[in-house]
């Protein structure tokens, strides 16, 4: 039986909202963080957005499982 680990990811990263907009960093954060898990091994990566800038939230916040 496989373990399932995670993690809680929040940013604010103010010089990609500049250039891509509030919905660019979702996609673009997203992307980030699964291939450099991916780059480490990690496989079964999931990300889940619960709070979003774009839509008024704090900081982008993710929560990233795998296997």
């Amino acid at each position: 039986m496989q373990q399932i680990k995670g993690a809680v990811l929040k940013s604010r990263m103010a010089f990609v909202e500049e250039q891509f907009g509030k919905e660019g960093v979702q996609r673009i954060l997203a992307g980030w963080y699964r291939r450099a898990l991916e780059t480490c091994g990690i496989s079964g990566v999931r990300i889940v957005e619960e709070e979003c800038r774009a839509t008024g939230g704090k900081v982008c916040r993710y929560r990233v499982r795998w296997t």
